[in-house]
C-alpha cells in the first residue's frame, strides 16, 4: 500500500496543482472520484491488464466508460495515466487528491456516534459549533 501511495502521490500533486490553478477543486474532485471507482471495478481491471490493447485504446475505453464527467484536462490526465500504465493508481490519486482538497480547504471529515437519536436543533448547533 505504502508503494501505491508513493507511486500515486505526483500525479494526485499534479491533479491538484491544474485544479488550483483552475479554480476547479470541485470538478476535479468529481473527476478523480468517479475514475478512482471506474478503475475498481473487476471489468475495468480485467481491461487494464490486456496486453491485446495499446495504451491509446485502454485510454479511450476508460474515457468512454466516464462519459462527460471527464473534461478535455481530465481525458488528458487518463491519456498520461494509461501512456504510463499507471490507471491502476486512480483509487490512490483520488484518495490522495480529496486529502490535498481538505488541506486546501482547511475541512476535516467529523462522524459523531451518539446512544440515542439527536434532534435536528441539536445537529444543527453541533454542526455549527464545528464550523468555527
Amino acid at each position: 500500500m505504502a508503494e501505491l501511495t508513493t507511486l500515486s502521490r505526483p500525479y494526485a500533486k499534479a491533479a491538484f496543482e491544474v485544479a488550483l490553478s483552475d479554480n476547479a477543486l470541485d470538478k476535479w474532485s468529481t473527476m478523480t472520484g468517479l475514475a478512482g471507482a471506474v478503475a475498481s471495478q473487476s471489468a475495468v481491471k480485467e481491461l487494464l491488464a490486456s496486453p491485446a490493447l495499446s495504451s491509446e485504446q485502454v485510454a479511450q475505453a476508460f474515457i468512454d466508460v466516464c462519459g462527460d464527467e471527464l473534461d478535455e484536462k481530465g481525458q488528458n490526465f487518463i491519456r498520461l495515466l494509461a501512456d504510463n500504465k499507471r490507471l491502476t493508481l486512480l483509487p490512490q490519486i483520488a484518495e490522495l487528491y480529496e486529502n490535498l482538497k481538505a488541506q486546501q480547504e482547511k475541512s476535516l471529515d467529523v462522524e459523531i456516534t451518539t446512544a440515542f437519536a439527536v434532534s435536528e436543533s441539536v445537529a444543527t448547533k453541533l454542526a455549527d459549533a464545528l464550523k468555527s
